[in-house]
Formats: structure tokens, sequence, C-alpha cells
């Protein structure tokens, strides 16, 4: 049957070395598919089956779940639509490649069947999403970094505010905080080297004085090994697991007390606000090396990848500058002292 078909597809991928982001996008394709589609016998999955399938996705249909701003099912997004499709085709082609496996009874995907899961995104967005697009993804303005940040520390884990500036200053979401190792923080010379797992890109950024003293007492009272994980949750566990985010609900609790209700923007904003930043002050090259991107040109590939890390540090210094002239710390130092 279909669905059994699709759950052995789910698991083979669980079963592959991979991110656990893209092993749970996976799964969230499969159960989409799932729910759009009643459980059939696989032979009828067929040509017209298949552009049955990807013309209703196309079309956009209403989500599986409500907005949390409007409370109703909305409309998939366009980057939905490509996501759903991508993921499904790679199932698909996965099914195919079974074929000679009694499994599966043989399946066969239909010839040019991938073409139906081909899609241009500005001819199914709408002409506002259009232009939103063309403005680029939304960016945390300086007062919601100051409200959430200061919602991070009065936290009762001490963890939070240093996690909230290492993604501001080092531009890193919370998979790469998860892995994260004792030895890439000097806090003698206030740096961060770390190579990014998806990229093996190096970045190397400045670290604020108000993490530094803050990671100076983490690590006081939690003490690491060189090559051990920096970060680890209260029970001693990794940030990110494949079951669960603490990076992730600690986001949605500062945003909840800060008053910041924009559910599209997560954690990982913090990384976009940066490289954002960089690239303005200094233009694509500079933007890349602050997000630590694989090189696009035939001179970064094959002749030279050099990366200004000294201008990426004048950046995080200057950014500093601008929140903290914005009352970012001193609110922070203020309540503190009101506390005590």
């Amino acid at each position: 049957m279909l669905h059994a078909a699709l759950d052995a597809y789910v698991e083979a991928v669980r079963l592959q070395p991979g991110s656990r982001a893209y092993k749970q996008g996976i799964g969230d394709t499969i159960a989409a598919v799932k729910h759009y589609r009643r459980d059939c016998p696989l032979a009828d999955v067929d040509y017209a089956w298949l552009e049955g399938l990807t013309g209703f996705v196309k079309g956009r249909p209403p989500s599986r779940k409500k907005s949390r701003a409007t409370g109703r099912r909305e409309p998939i997004k366009p980057h939905t639509v490509k996501r759903l499709l991508q993921h499904t085709r790679q199932a698909v082609r996965w099914l195919h490649r079974q074929w000679e496996s009694k499994r599966f009874g043989g399946w066969r995907a239909p010839a040019d069947w991938e073409d139906l899961f081909s899609v241009e995104l500005t001819q199914i967005m709408s002409k506002a999403e259009r232009d939103k697009a063309a403005d680029g993804p939304e960016q945390l303005t300086v007062d919601e970094i100051v409200r959430l940040y200061a919602a991070a520390c009065g936290s009762v884990t001490k963890l939070h505010p240093i996690l909230f500036l290492m993604g501001l200053f080092t531009a890193q979401g919370q998979s790469e905080l998860a892995c994260t190792r004792r030895d890439e923080i000097d806090l003698d010379a206030a740096t961060f080297a770390h190579r990014r797992n998806k990229t093996g890109q190096k970045g190397v950024y400045w670290l604020p004085p108000e993490v530094v003293a803050m990671l100076t007492a983490y690590f006081k009272k939690n003490a690491r090994a060189s090559g051990d994980l920096a970060f680890r949750t209260r029970e001693g566990e990794p940030l990110v697991t494949d079951t669960s985010d603490s990076v992730r609900q600690a986001w949605d609790d500062w945003r909840n007390r800060a008053r910041v209700d924009r559910p599209g923007i997560g954690f990982y904003g913090l990384r976009r606000f940066f490289g954002d930043y960089a690239t303005r002050q200094g233009g694509d090259a500079l933007g890349d090396a602050a997000l630590a991107h694989t090189a696009k040109s035939v001179r970064g590939k094959h002749y030279s990848n050099y990366r200004d890390f000294g201008r990426i540090q004048e950046i995080g210094r200057q950014l500093h500058a601008e929140l903290a002239a914005a009352g970012m710390f001193e609110a922070v130092r203020n309540e503190n002292a009101e506390s005590q």
C-alpha cells in the first residue's frame, strides 16, 4: 500500500547520515502527503495520480495547521510547495529504485514523471507575495532584539543570554551552537572560531565583553574538556537532539515575554540579522564570510577562498556599539541592579 511504502522511505532516510532537521523535514512532507491523499494500492500510483497530486500541491491547499496569526488554515506558502514537491520527488525516486523488491510489488514510476514536480514559484505567488519576495526575508528590528535579549536575561537558566548573544554576534543557528566545542571559544582573545557543519567553511567572530563575562562564569561552573561540547542542557544533554530542541523552546519563551508577535521569525533570525548587517556594511563577499557560505565563483572555488575575518570582527564591534546605544545592555544592567 502507498502509505506503508512512504513510511518505509522515511525509515530509510532516518537510518542514513544527515542532519536532524533534514530528516524531520522528510517526515513532515510524507505526513502531509498522507494527509492530502488517502491510502491506496501502490499499483494505482500512475502518471495521472502523480499529476493530480502535484497539481493539488501547486494549487496551495490549506495547511494542516491553523495560522497563529489568523486562527485559520491558510494556503500553504510558496516555499512550502517547493519543499513538498522536492521531498515527494525524492520519495518517488527511492520507491522506483526498489522495483526489483517484492516488498513493493515491482512498482515503477511512469515515464517522464519527474517533469511533474517542477514549479516556478513566482507563478504560484500572489502579487503581494511577489513584491514581498523581491524585498527579501523579514528581519528583526533593533527594538525587537533589545526586548528579546532582556527576556533571555530574565530566564532562570543563565545559559539563555549566552545563546542569544552567540546566535547574534557569531551568526550561528541552534544546530551549530549544539555542536560548538569548548576549544572553539577563546575567552582571552574574545573570539569564536568555528567551521560550519553544512559547508565546512570557517568563521572567526568577535565576542562582546558581556558574553565573555557570562561564558567565563558558565565554564567555571560547568567545566568542559577541550573537545567537549561547549553547551549542554541542565540535564547534561546536547541542546538539539532528534527529539528535542531546547533553543527553539527558549526562543518561544523569550518571544512571548518580549511580546514579539512575529511567529515567522525564529532563533535563526539572529543569524539572518547578522548576515544582513554584514552585507549592508561590506557587500556580498563580507556577508558570505559572516555566514560561512561556500564560495560561488570560480575564483573562490579554485583559486582563493580568502575570508576577511578581521573585518567580520570589526562588524561585530560596530553592531555592539549600535545596540549599546539603543540601550540593550544598559537596560539589562539596570534590571539586574533593581532585582538585587
